[in-house]
């Protein structure tokens, strides 16, 4: 490609300032290398990677810091290997990490710990082992268990809902920018929220029975009105 278009794969190479030195046992190894690809390996290409390995790891240890208090139920064999001293306890923490500033859990430690150990016997029974959080609340809500184990199903639910990036959050900013303009400063708060979920979720939308919408509307808004 560079040949074609006439573009010198070779870098000019440039005078290297030297550094007064006053000691003699001033190292000379901090000097800027002569060789400009060897320089912009340096400068440029060393750094560049060393920004994209920290950033790649504060968020794998950030992911697994907000995953670890749910280690207990993302996969069967970590709840099935426990005795019931131990599921009570990561139960508990689980609704202690759970619990938001109004003191109130989405879930119940206690009884959560109880539904483990009926999930137990029953993936014993079944022959089911080694099951992924995907595949466990795919099964019990095939199975319509998502009653008996309430705080099960809700635990997972939250664990697979977790974002592991931040662009889902900045799409929503970047629709709100094209959705709330100046001319449509005085929309309602109920209105924005129903257009930016639509405008997010387009592809779901797209897929919708426009028809069977407005009648099922109609039926609901209708009157038995006399005339």
């Amino acid at each position: 490609m560079a040949e074609k278009l006439d573009i010198s794969q070779t870098l000019p190479e440039s005078r290297t300032p030297g550094t007064r030195r006053f000691f003699d046992y001033e190292s000379q190894h901090d000097e800027r290398p002569s060789d400009p690809m060897k320089r912009l390996e340096i400068e440029f290409f060393n750094k560049l990677c060393d920004i994209a390995i920290s950033s790649l790891r504060e968020r794998f240890e950030m992911t697994q810091n907000v995953c670890e208090p749910f280690s207990i139920i993302r996969n069967s064999d970590n709840f099935m290997r426990l005795d019931r001293t131990q599921i009570l306890t990561k139960s508990k923490a689980l609704e202690n990490y759970l619990t938001g500033e109004d003191e109130n859990s989405d879930i119940d430690g206690r009884e959560l710990a109880e539904e483990l150990e009926s999930l137990k016997a029953y993936f014993v029974a079944a022959g089911m082992t080694d099951l992924s959080a995907l595949v466990m609340i795919s099964h019990i809500i095939d199975k319509g268990l998502d009653e008996i184990h309430p705080n099960f199903t809700v635990t997972l639910r939250i664990f697979l809902t977790l974002p592991v990036t931040s662009a889902s959050g900045e799409r929503t900013f970047s629709k709100l920018k094209l959705i709330k303009t100046y001319l449509r400063s005085t929309m309602c708060q109920d209105r924005l929220n129903g257009l930016a979920a639509m405008s997010i979720e387009h592809g779901i939308c797209n897929e919708l029975n426009f028809s069977d919408i407005i009648a099922s509307f109609a039926n609901k808004k209708s009157r038995n009105v006399p005339l």
